[in-house]
Order: C-alpha cells, then sequence, then structure tokens
C-alpha cells in the first residue's frame, strides 16, 4: 500500500514507485522524519507515511521522532508525544516558551503539582494565597511557615478603613483621625469614635471661610459660603451671625456642600456684618467678619412732582420737578420719558441725570404725549403720575396726491386723504386744476385754477367715530369732489391743499384723461384732379390740421354727394360712402370712373366709439377730354358758288364749350382710289417725313391734319 496508485517496478533493479514519506525497494518502510500510522500496511488499514509532529521548544535538538509511533524525544520537563506538555510539577511560562517547576511551599499547599498554564499551587488553608501559598490573604497576617498559616487581623471595625492590616506586622489602616495598632483610638485632640464619620473621630473645624454675599434689594442681601477648608468631622452645625446676634443655625451632613441663606426685612441703605460660628461635636471656629450694605429704598412717590413749564411747543416742551427728602437713601438719577398717548409704541427718554429741570425734544407737532418722570435710587425707581400735553400746531406735511377719476366725457371724480402728518385740525380742503394739456406736452405752462374748496374741522387726535358721535362738533371738511364742465378726452392735472390754523401743504399733480366724447369738428377734405376719369381727396389726420375727435379714431369714410330729382320724398342731396379705411391709413383715396369735365362734392367723416361727424363737403373737377359723339354737318346748297353748312353740338362735350373747325376737301381729292394708310401722331413742329415703308413710292394720295 506504500506504492503509488498502478505503479510498475524498476524491471533492472525491482524498485517500486513509493508515495511520499516511504521508502523500501518493495515501500515497506517509513523515511527519515516520518512514522507510520497504519496498524498494518499488509492488512489494507493503510493511512499512510506522515511527517514526525514534535513541538520544537519541548524536544531534544537533532531529535526524530520514532518511525513506528511518532513520539517524539522529550526534554526533561516536557512530555506528551508531540513534547508539548509540562511534566507533573511544571507549569507553562507565561510566554510559553519553558516549564517551570511549581515549587509548591511544602506547608502552605496541599500538594506538589500546580495548575498546568497559571502554577497556582493549591493552598491547604483559608488564610494563605499567593501563588505558592506562602502569603497571607486580606483580613490575615503573620504566615507561619511551619504551619502553613496566618493569623486573623484583629481592626476595629469602627476606626479602621476596612478592617485589613499589614500582611507581615498587622498594624491595621486607620481612618483619618483613629490611631493605635487595631485602630481603636482617637489621636490627640480627636474625640468621639463614631461608625458614621468617616474620618471616625471628630476634631474641632478650621479655617471657615466668611460668608460671600450681595446685596438684592433695600431690604434683602443674599449670603452663600463653603464648608471650613478643614471640616474635622461628618457633621457641621453653621451659625450665621449678624451684628452679633444669631440669625439662623444649618446642619449640614458629610459630604458637605456650599450653603446660601437670604436676610430679610432690612433697613435701607444700611450696612450689616456678618459671620459664621462652625461647629463639630468636638470643637468650633468663628469665620472673619463680611460686611454688606442694602441698596437704597424708592423715594416717596409724594415727594416728587413733574411740572409743565409754559406752554408746549410744536417739538418741545419744558419740565421741573422737585427733590425729594434723602431718608432712604440718596437719588442715583431721574429719567423724564414720554410715550404717544394713542400709539402704544415704547416710551422715549429725553432725560437721564441729576438736574431738576429739562426740555424733551424732538416732539411731533400736535400730537398727546403722556410724560413720567422717575426718581431712581439703587434699590428701585418711583414714577410721578402721567402728565398729559398736546404738543403745538405746525403746516401740514406729505399730502399724497389726490387719485382722480374719469366719471364722463366731461367729468372727474377727485378724492384724496388727509395729510400723513396733519401737525394740527385741518379746516380746509382746495382742489386745484391744470389743463387742458397737450397730448404730446404734459408739462406744458397752462394756468391753474381752484375748481372746489371745503372747509370744516378735522382733528388727527379724535377718532372719526368720535368725530361722527359728537353731534355739536364741526363736520370735517370733504375730502371727494366732482369736477364738472370739462373738455372730452383731454388731459388734466389736479392737486389737493391741506391748511391748518398754522399753514398750508399742497400735494404732487395727478394725472388724469376725461373719457371718450361725441367728435366736435371734421376739417373738409381737399379735392384734386388727377385725370380727366379720377380726383384725389385728401383729409387731416391730426388735432392741428382742423380734427377733434375727443377720443381714439376707429374710422374714415369718404362719401360722394350726388343730386336726386326722381324720387321727390328723397333727400335732394344722397351721401353715399364709397370708401373707409382705419385710423393708420394714409389720409388719401383716389375716386376712380368718374365722367370726364364733371363737378363732385365729397365729405369726410370721423367715427369713434362714441359717434360720428362728418366735414362739409369740398368740390372737385375731373380734368376735360376730347368730345365724343359729333355728328356729321348737314350741307344745304345756296347758289352754284354758296353752300349753307350747319352741326349739332357734339352729345358729350368733355370740356368746355368746344371751337368748331369746317375743313373743306377739293372734290378731286374727295374720293381716293385706294385704300386710306392712317398717319401718325406727331408734335405740332409743322413738318413730318414718313417713311418708305409706309407711303408706297410712285403712287398717288391725299393726307389730312387733325389736331
Amino acid at each position: 500500500m506504500g506504492t503509488v496508485s498502478d505503479g510498475v517496478c524498476d524491471i533492472w533493479t525491482g524498485q517500486c514507485p513509493c508515495r511520499d514519506g516511504v521508502e523500501g525497494a518493495q515501500c515497506m518502510n517509513c523515511a527519515h522524519n516520518y512514522y507510520n500510522r497504519s496498524l498494518d500496511i499488509q492488512e489494507a488499514l493503510y493511512q499512510g507515511c506522515v511527517p514526525c509532529v514534535c513541538d520544537p521548544r519541548g524536544t531534544v535538538e537533532g531529535s526524530v521522532c520514532d518511525s513506528t509511533t511518532g513520539q517524539c524525544v522529550c526534554v526533561p520537563t516536557r512530555h506528551g508525544q508531540d513534547c508539548s506538555s509540562c511534566r507533573p510539577g511544571f507549569f507553562l511560562s507565561s510566554d510559553q516558551s519553558v516549564c517551570i517547576e511549581c515549587d509548591c511551599h511544602p506547608t502552605g499547599s496541599s500538594q506538589r503539582r500546580c495548575e498546568a498554564q497559571t502554577g497556582q499551587c493549591v493552598c491547604g488553608h483559608p488564610s494563605v494565597g499567593g501563588r505558592r501559598c506562602d502569603q497571607c490573604r486580606e483580613m490575615f497576617f503573620g504566615f507561619n511557615p511551619g504551619l502553613g498559616r496566618c493569623q486573623p487581623c484583629a481592626c476595629d471595625a469602627v476606626g479602621s478603613v476596612n478592617g485589613s492590616c499589614h500582611p507581615d506586622s498587622g498594624v491595621c489602616a486607620c481612618k483619618l483621625l483613629v490611631t493605635g495598632q487595631n485602630c481603636d483610638i482617637c489621636q490627640p485632640g480627636a474625640s468621639h469614635l463614631d461608625p458614621e464619620n468617616h474620618l471616625g473621630c471628630s476634631k474641632a473645624p478650621s479655617q471657615q471661610p466668611p460668608p460671600a454675599g450681595f446685596t438684592v434689594s433695600y431690604s434683602a442681601i443674599h449670603l452663600s459660603w463653603h464648608p471650613p477648608d478643614s471640616p474635622n468631622s461628618n457633621r457641621l452645625n453653621y451659625t450665621l451671625i449678624r451684628d452679633g446676634k444669631s440669625l439662623h443655625t444649618f446642619h449640614s451632613h458629610y459630604p458637605f456642600s456650599p450653603e446660601s441663606f437670604e436676610d430679610t426685612g432690612l433697613s435701607p441703605y444700611t450696612n450689616y456684618s456678618y459671620w459664621l460660628i462652625t461647629a463639630t461635636v468636638a470643637g468650633v471656629t468663628e469665620s472673619t467678619v463680611a460686611s454688606y450694605q442694602t441698596l437704597s429704598a424708592p423715594p416717596e412717590a409724594d415727594q416728587l412732582h413733574l411740572s409743565l413749564v409754559g406752554w408746549p411747543g410744536v417739538g418741545s416742551a419744558s419740565f421741573n420737578w422737585s427733590v425729594p427728602q434723602n431718608s432712604t437713601g440718596p437719588v442715583e438719577k431721574f429719567v423724564l420719558s414720554s410715550v404717544e398717548t394713542s400709539s402704544g409704541t415704547e416710551p422715549i427718554i429725553h432725560y437721564t441725570g441729576l438736574s431738576t429741570e429739562a426740555v424733551a425734544s424732538g416732539l411731533k407737532p400736535f400730537t398727546q404725549y403722556t410724560f413720567t418722570l422717575e426718581a431712581c435710587s439703587s434699590g428701585g425707581c418711583t414714577s410721578t403720575p402721567p402728565l398729559s400735553l398736546l404738543t403745538a400746531s405746525a403746516p401740514p406735511q406729505n399730502q399724497p396726491p389726490p387719485k382722480v377719476n374719469a366719471t364722463g366725457p366731461h367729468t372727474l371724480n377727485v378724492t384724496w386723504d388727509s395729510p400723513s402728518q396733519p401737525n394740527g385740525v385741518i379746516t380746509r380742503y382746495e382742489v386745484f386744476l391744470l389743463g387742458p394739456l397737450e397730448s404730446q406736452n404734459h408739462s406744458s405752462v397752462a394756468a391753474e385754477k381752484r375748481v372746489f374748496v371745503s372747509s370744516g374741522w378735522l382733528d388727527p387726535s379724535v377718532s372719526p367715530e368720535g368725530q361722527t358721535t359728537n353731534e355739536t362738533a364741526v363736520s370735517p371738511p370733504e375730502s371727494s369732489a366732482i369736477v364738472e364742465g370739462l373738455q372730452a378726452f383731454s388731459t388734466y392735472q389736479t392737486r389737493v391743499l391741506s391748511t391748518n390754523m398754522a399753514g398750508s401743504v399742497a400735494s404732487e399733480w395727478t394725472l388724469a384723461r376725461t373719457m371718450e366724447g361725441v367728435p366736435e369738428l371734421m376739417a373738409p377734405p381737399k379735392v384734386s384732379a388727377v385725370s380727366s376719369t379720377s380726383l384725389k381727396v385728401t383729409w387731416s389726420s391730426t388735432e392741428s390740421g382742423g380734427v377733434i375727435a375727443r377720443g381714439n379714431i376707429t374710422e374714415y369714410r369718404i362719401n360722394l354727394l350726388t343730386e336726386q330729382t326722381n324720387n321727390p320724398y328723397a333727400p335732394p342731396v344722397i351721401s353715399q360712402v364709397i370708401h373707409s379705411v382705419g385710423p393708420s391709413a394714409q389720409p388719401v383715396y383716389v375716386v376712380k370712373g368718374l365722367k370726364p369735365y364733371h363737378v363732385y362734392n365729397f365729405t369726410v367723416t370721423l367715427c369713434t366709439k362714441i359717434g360720428c361727424i362728418t366735414s362739409l363737403p369740398s368740390t372737385g373737377r375731373t380734368l376735360p377730354a376730347a368730345p365724343t359723339g359729333l355728328s356729321p354737318p348737314r350741307l344745304h346748297p345756296v347758289n352754284e358758288s354758296t353752300v349753307h353748312i350747319e352741326w349739332d353740338p357734339p352729345s358729350q362735350l368733355n370740356g368746355p364749350q368746344p371751337l368748331y373747325q369746317v375743313e373743306r376737301i377739293d372734290i378731286s381729292l374727295s374720293v381716293p382710289q385706294s385704300p386710306v394708310v392712317r398717319g401718325t401722331r406727331f408734335s405740332g413742329s409743322s413738318y413730318y417725313q414718313f417713311p418708305s415703308d409706309t407711303l408706297p413710292v410712285n403712287t398717288d394720295f391725299t393726307a389730312s391734319l387733325e389736331s
């Protein structure tokens, strides 16, 4: 089974191919540093030869394991197949490199072996401890190597820290103020051994800090203090002394914390001395003295009087006042303040100091104020009863411009608000009008005129409800007006003048336009001849050209006037619209299809959304044209040398009365033998040469001239 599967031995040497770790001609032995884990190679229980596994720290250097069992060669302190375990009586060192002898104390331990990892021996008595069982446990001392045990500590439970003692001497660990081998005696100067005292015994406290204080008011001082630097006990009794008399007693227990006390019912502006007496069951100590002074009390209200000096001005008022008596402390400052009675705003301070008079400035004209004087000490302030006054009037300010709305083509509705700063009683409103203004220049200079005035009594300090409920009060001036008799669709400027008893103020101008009205004027058109069958009609479209539309123009109509005599019930003159254009079209129209040398009458109609207006007629005549409908003349022989000729006028003259020209043609040429060839039009220069392609060569012809 040590042979490779399907392996064949060498035909010359007979060496079989062996598996890893196997050697021999027939592969029956394990190689060096390998051992056989099979029970019987020849019984097919083959597990193979495996490498030796030996702990190098516990194996003899240079040795190999047994080829049959795999047992490594161990150093004397190790055992086990791989030499990784310590022999009994030894334990593994902390770095696990070597095995150390247990070395258990022969009397302190109950056996020689120890725990293999830590080396802890098994101690034979409860008072013994340590790794080797050669030390005393807590609460025991004085290990006896012969007996292998220790003695119990004899510490006093009240005076010792925790009942433990020194492991060699047996001296107990005492509380701070306890002494003695067993902690059962108070230190010199201490007494009263107490189980609840963390110090064991008590002494008189020392170094008590004085109370720290601050003044709360003119009748109270707040005091606080820390415990003594050396309390020397678990209980402290504080006695607070004020001016040599006991004020209050406090009890405090360990752990101590700062204490505080508020002394009330004191006299104003008075010095008080405080100190502490701190006591334990063993003695007392006193702090140093600390002095504090209460604040001054507020002055008496009946000793403080505020007076107005003279009459209030427009923006200021003068005051003086009395100085209260200094019975409860000095006055540190006077504070003069005011507040607008109706606004509810924060008070405004006008003066702070020790003077007994002041001028309050920065006031609003004609405004109700409430003034108050405060006299302040370190302990508080006292106020006088409120003093109300009304400042004097001043000319009004900030008159808002009026709101103007057109109510018709000839009326404007003007409304306005009172000035934002009336500064007095408004007694009159006046409305001024400027216009009509040129449409292209709203800033053109024109004379303004007053179109409305209303008088009354408008007191801004009285609410509108109060003015309406007071039946005896004069009504306020009106704040709206209707301005009539204006020009339609025209621009005007309006402003309002507000007047009180101290002056007046005018608003800015407000621009407004009246509504559209019926057109008032359309200038007659201009008619000029273009040809014998057409006329050009032009008209003006601007106000400077004779147009007063009083609105936005929507249409122009060109009308032709004709007379009729056929219908007696119809107007003798009929107007016919022959063309209409919008306002942006060119103001010109050419009328075509007319008769030559005829007179025509035209009008132009201007229309807005409100209505239309027609101009006066303008007349124009077409240019003359050649007459038509001329009949041949009639001949009546008179004698052998005279012929009477008569003719009818043309059926259509197409111009002024014509000039007739009678032409005579000789008989010999009157009947041409060949067709007449039409000539050529030419200008009148008395001569014209016909080209050869028009007149045949060597042919007679007859020519006629028409003009």
